[in-house]
């Protein structure tokens, strides 16, 4: 590498991570060379398909390779993966993952790749393209989760949104609950409070509160926080948000009390961040996977379809040589 495909426009390298690159598309946040760096002491290997006709990266595909050969994608971030231009022909995404794998296994590094890809919902007919194309060349689906989200449209969210989600938030109007942003320097209550609701429900927190610490000083412009209180100024309900591109907003640690169930503050949460994305132009309000240790988490599963979530699958994949 660098050498060009069956299509000669394209050429496929191997490049630096850390170079600014112009993208045929606006890259995920878990996806840049600057995020990149901050998951994974291995090393890091990144691969692109540069469109020589207008000089812009057609493809983007990182990956780590650990001291004992596995390669992986992503380190720590919710998924990882390849990102692709809309119109990038089908036979030369082949041709470009082929290459790759060829290269991994010459190099005596690919003896085991495991990736997991975006949620579909975030760009269907590019997930389409990757998906048939990574079963073709052998990989095997190893994991499969069902992701929502909720499309953004000029419509308000109580429009989208099922007759007992509306009844939720008019029980939460009627009780005085507003919605608010809150500024960085929440962040330890607010983690606090995230870490107690999800210990109450015995889950876990994937990241320790210096590693989001980390990712808001690092991050500024994708972090932020938001929350849901009474008149009274108590916490009923708190999340941290992700930007993970001009078009995605990813509700990505939501929690509320049990105490408050009964009021379900989670449902002003979510039309509070809808509002957010309807002001910044964002076209999807990701709400995350449901999945716990031991398989798919119906009752948030159907809390998600009340709110307008559409489903879609976040897919895992494996291939051994």
């Amino acid at each position: 590498m660098p050498s060009l495909l069956r299509n000669s426009r394209y050429e496929c390298s191997e490049t630096v991570a850390g170079l600014p690159q112009p993208f045929a598309f606006d890259p995920y946040l878990f996806l840049s060379p600057d995020h990149l760096l901050t998951q994974s002491e291995d090393t890091l290997r990144v691969f692109q398909l540069l469109d020589q006709k207008t000089n812009i990266i057609a493809a983007h595909f990182p990956v780590f390779q650990a001291s004992d050969n596995r390669i992986y994608s992503p380190g720590r971030a919710p998924f990882g993966g390849l990102q692709i231009a809309p119109d990038l022909p089908p036979e030369v995404l082949f041709d470009f993952l082929k290459q790759v794998q060829n290269t991994l296994k010459a190099s005596g590094n690919g003896t085991e790749i495991r990736l997991k890809t975006a949620p579909v919902g975030y760009a269907p007919a590019e997930a389409a393209l990757i998906t048939n194309t990574f079963l073709n060349l052998g990989f095997q689906v190893s994991a499969s989760e069902v992701n929502h989200h909720i499309p953004v449209s000029e419509f308000p969210f109580a429009e989208q949104a099922f007759d007992a989600a509306r009844r939720r938030l008019e029980k939460c109007r009627q009780a005085g609950f507003e919605f608010q942003e809150e500024n960085a320097g929440f962040l330890p209550d607010a983690y606090a409070f995230i870490k107690s609701c999800r210990e109450e429900k015995g889950h876990d927190l994937s990241l320790s509160f210096e590693a989001l610490e980390a990712l808001f000083r690092q991050f500024s412009a994708a972090f932020s926080l938001f929350s849901v209180r009474t008149p009274e100024g108590e916490l009923a309900a708190c999340t941290v948000v992700v930007r993970i591109n001009k078009d995605v907003l990813y509700n990505f640690y939501p929690a509320s009390p049990l105490r408050f169930n009964h009021f379900s503050p989670a449902v002003m949460l979510v039309e509070g961040l809808y509002g957010v994305c309807q002001k910044g132009g964002f076209g999807i309000l990701d709400l995350g996977t449901s999945a716990l240790p031991e398989g798919p988490n119906f009752p948030l599963m159907n809390f998600k379809k009340h709110l307008g979530g559409q489903p879609s699958l976040k897919l895992s994949f494996i291939y051994r040589s």
